[in-house]
C-alpha cells in the first residue's frame, strides 16, 4: 500500500490522502468512520490487466499480490489466489459490467482518496498496521508527533 498526502487539498482541520493498493475489506472498515470521506477510483484498469493474465495457481502469490492483499498465512493466501483466479475466468467470459464490482474479492486492491478531519485521524490509524505506518510516513513532521 502506498500513501501520499495531497498537500494542495489538505486544510487546517483536514488531511487528504491518496492511497494506492488498499483492499476492499479495509475500505469497508474505513467507511465505518462517519467523518471520513472516501472517493474510490475505478478498478477498471486493474480488471483489464487481470483479464489478460494467465491462470493463477497457489504458486503465483507474488504475481497475485499485484491485484490482491495477501496475509502471512499460506492456506489463506491459497484461498485468495483461487478467488482471484475465479474472477479472472469470469472476466474472460465478459461478464456484465453491472456485476464486475460485485465479483471483486474483499482482498482486491484499489485506489482511493481519503479525506479525514485531523482530530479523527487517530481512529483511522487503529484500523490496520500498514495503513497506520503509511499515513504516519505521509504526514508532515510537525503533525507526526500528534499521533505517535
Amino acid at each position: 500500500m502506498k500513501i501520499t498526502l495531497n498537500k494542495n487539498s489538505s486544510s487546517e482541520d483536514r488531511y487528504s490522502f491518496w492511497i494506492e493498493g488498499i483492499s476492499n475489506l479495509l475500505i469497508q472498515n474505513l467507511l465505518e468512520n462517519k467523518n471520513a470521506k472516501i472517493e474510490i477510483k475505478s478498478s477498471e484498469d486493474l480488471l483489464k490487466l487481470l483479464k489478460k493474465e494467465y491462470a493463477f495457481s497457489s504458486l503465483d502469490t507474488l504475481r497475485a499480490s499485484k491485484y490482491i492483499s495477501l496475509t502471512n498465512i499460506k492456506d489463506t493466501n491459497d484461498s485468495l489466489v483461487k478467488e482471484l483466479e475465479k474472477l479472472r475466468v469470469e472476466l474472460q467470459s465478459n461478464i456484465d459490467e453491472d456485476f464486475k464490482d460485485y465479483s471483486l474479492p474483499n482482498s482486491f486492491k484499489t485506489n482511493i482518496t481519503l479525506d479525514i478531519k485531523k482530530d479523527e485521524t487517530k481512529s483511522i490509524l487503529n484500523k490496520d498496521e500498514k495503513l497506520r505506518s503509511g499515513i504516519l510516513k505521509a504526514l508532515p513532521k510537525e503533525d507526526k508527533k500528534l499521533f505517535i
